[in-house]
């Protein structure tokens, strides 16, 4: 994979996000300690963790790193945030660093793909601890990912209340699929939801796809040519809640927006603000981001203390335009 499509297929799958310009002055290489003295959590092995995800400027970190801080802070453990900005031999030089300080355990969204192999042998040979974060990485210890298939299979079901409701009398639905296939992850989320649509309701037929859209300005550019080819679409599944908002844009340049209905993954504020005002027609499959956060504390301090759960699957949560609790609920853990 390219270092342009790997960080792309990065950038807004499970807790990454866009790249936000201007984060201010780098920390140092070996990035930011967060601790606290206040819990219980001297009488504990585990005392020094590190948290490898790349994108620290993105606005779904923020959730992420609430969770994160909280249990670290409870616990008494010290964590360790990436600053690598998304850059692949940032990430690496970083983690070296981190295993040469002391840290017992690191959980890792890998953007460095082989370059990763070395690294993991240097922490398991000064007995470091290896999580897999978002997706598995070879030779972890532990992991901390999302239930995918579960996500999916919720998008599903929203798509055929949709259709049900909205589309009962049409002799055909289009749908538009917006991917990131580079991923086992992207394929999950985009076709396994549209092959469960598509066992629902013989109709429905895929019409247009475009690769590499999780990134709202090359979701935009995709879906203005599918929409010129064809005007019929009413559905689109959209690897991320990025690739969603290019969407939405180029739908609402055209006048579509309220036309086709749109599904996305990983509960952005701005989606959930969109689903929640009405502007967007559709639902993002969320993720519990301060959970997730939380669990890249407990998980990996399990694995140092020879304990269970060794592993995370985070449970999606849907949010439509009609379930605005929850909703809010999300939105204040960015606040």
């Amino acid at each position: 994979m390219s270092e342009l499509t790997r960080r792309q297929a990065l950038g807004r799958f499970g807790a990454a996000g866009v790249t936000v310009a201007g984060l201010g002055p780098l920390l140092a290489a070996c990035g930011s300690d967060s601790g606290s003295a206040a819990g219980d959590g001297g009488n504990s092995k585990v005392k020094k963790l590190g948290f490898s995800h790349p994108f620290p400027g993105t606005d779904i970190y923020r959730p992420l790193r609430k969770g994160l801080r909280e249990e670290a802070a409870k616990r008494n453990i010290t964590i360790l945030e990436s600053q690598a900005e998304g850059k692949a031999d940032k990430q690496l030089a970083e983690l070296r660093t981190w295993i040469a300080s002391g840290v017992q355990g690191i959980s890792i969204l890998d953007i460095a793909g082989d370059g990763l192999t070395p690294v993991i042998k240097q922490a398991h040979d000064k007995g470091v601890k290896i999580l897999g974060y978002g997706g598995p990485i070879t030779g972890q210890d532990g992991s901390e990912t999302f239930d995918n298939e579960q996500g999916a299979q919720l998008v599903a079901e929203e798509a055929v209340k949709y259709i049900q409701a909205n589309l009962a009398d049409a002799k055909k639905i289009e749908v538009g699929l917006l991917t990131l296939d580079v991923l086992p992850l992207g394929k999950i989320r985009v076709h396994s939801a549209i092959d469960a649509i598509k066992a629902k309701d013989p109709r429905v037929t895929v019409v247009a796809s475009a690769e590499g859209t999780n990134i709202a300005e090359p979701a935009q550019k995709a879906t203005r040519s599918m929409i010129q080819a064809h005007p019929d679409i009413k559905m689109m599944i959209c690897i991320s809640d990025d690739g969603q908002l290019g969407a939405f844009q180029a739908l609402k340049n055209v006048g579509k927006h309220k036309d086709v209905w749109l599904a996305g993954y990983d509960g952005s504020r701005v989606v959930m603000k969109m689903l929640l005002d009405r502007e967007i027609v559709g639902c993002t499959a969320s993720i519990p981001l301060r959970e997730i956060g939380r669990s890249c504390i407990s998980i990996p301090a399990n694995v140092i203390e020879g304990k269970a759960p060794k592993d995370y699957a985070a449970p999606y949560k849907l949010v439509t335009n009609d379930t605005p609790d929850l909703a809010k609920q999300l939105i204040a853990d960015f606040e």
